[in-house]
């Protein structure tokens, strides 16, 4: 399977045509066409709705994830350029990315140093080769699920902040209106000076202070 580089139009491999049905965005990415054609075709033959973006290397890898926001991206240890740790790295650090969950695929010997060092890099699962289909299909599935969740926490932290900036909008609104409206009680309409009621109220005010101060008043 060729390595999809020229994101222009829809260039997801699509291995379930109903249209009707979410489709889950993976990129598989690996050095070898080879490794990610396994991968790709054990996911297919689970016959969930799965579309398939490549990459043979971390630059790409970044690239694609940027332009298309996968879903999951399963990515081996090793690549041409960069060790796929050094791009799961990239990928976290990256404000466009780093919500992405990532699987790697390791070597069966490798030592727990390596995959500690998977852990902390920022990957969210690992599958020791050669690999297991079942394991495959069931690290993959979990994977989506939190990545579902993990849109739907950034969806409603959406809607909570429009919804804050809808309040404050409405907040000023009604403060400015609130003054309008006390502008026109106390002025009048035509020359903009107090009115009647606001001296009255004055006066009242003016008048309940000097009596509780025991001060004179005087009113000119």
């Amino acid at each position: 399977m060729t390595d999809q580089t020229d994101l222009n139009g829809d260039d997801c491999t699509k291995t379930f045509q109903n249209s009707y049905i979410q489709q889950y965005r993976i990129l598989v990415v690996a050095k070898q066409a080879e490794r990610r054609s396994q991968i790709i075709k054990m996911l297919t033959e689970t016959g969930e709705p799965y579309c398939f973006y490549e990459a043979s290397n971390g630059e790409k890898a970044i690239f694609i994830a940027e332009e298309k926001y996968p879903d999951l991206i399963v990515m081996n240890w090793g690549m041409s350029e960069e060790p796929g740790i050094e791009s799961i790295r990239n990928l976290k650090q990256n404000d466009k990315t780093h919500n992405i969950p990532v699987i790697m695929t390791i070597d069966k010997l490798s030592d727990p140093l390596k995959l500690r060092k998977v852990k902390e890099a920022g990957a969210l699962d690992f599958i020791r080769t050669p690999i297991n289909q079942v394991e495959l299909d069931a690290r993959v599935h979990s994977a989506l699920l939190l990545s579902d969740s993990m849109k739907e926490i950034k969806r409603r932290k959406q809607e909570l902040e429009n919804l804050s900036d809808t309040l404050f909008l409405l907040n000023d609104t009604l403060a400015n209106e609130n003054q309008e409206l006390f502008k026109a009680m106390i002025t009048d309409s035509l020359t903009g000076i107090y009115n009647r009621g606001y001296l009255m109220n004055s006066l009242s005010k003016e008048f309940s202070k000097s009596k509780r101060h025991e001060m004179d008043l005087s009113c000119i």
